[in-house]
């Protein structure tokens, strides 16, 4: 949880109008951190839960399908920077 609201904290300190701003830079450094964190997390969960078959899988709880969408967007996010 603490994770969740400090990387809530660096989306909302960016400043959208100064794109190249060294606080930005550093933000963005953050978000790499905050989002390796977050698909680390992903991972385990797949591995202790399984994907789909059985009936406590990772993929049949609609919360755990959100998360990997967030995950799985801001991944391809930082692929087309």
């Amino acid at each position: 949880m603490i994770v969740i609201c400090a990387s809530s904290i660096a989306l909302a300190a960016e400043d959208p109008v100064a794109e190249n701003s060294t606080k930005n830079k550093i933000l963005e450094h953050f978000d790499y951190a905050f989002t390796g964190v977050f698909t680390v997390e992903m991972v385990l969960k797949v591995i202790d839960l399984g994907v789909v078959l059985h009936p406590g899988a990772y993929c049949r709880d609609p919360w755990n399908i959100l998360d990997a969408i967030v995950v799985f967007c801001a991944l391809v996010a930082f692929t087309m920077k």
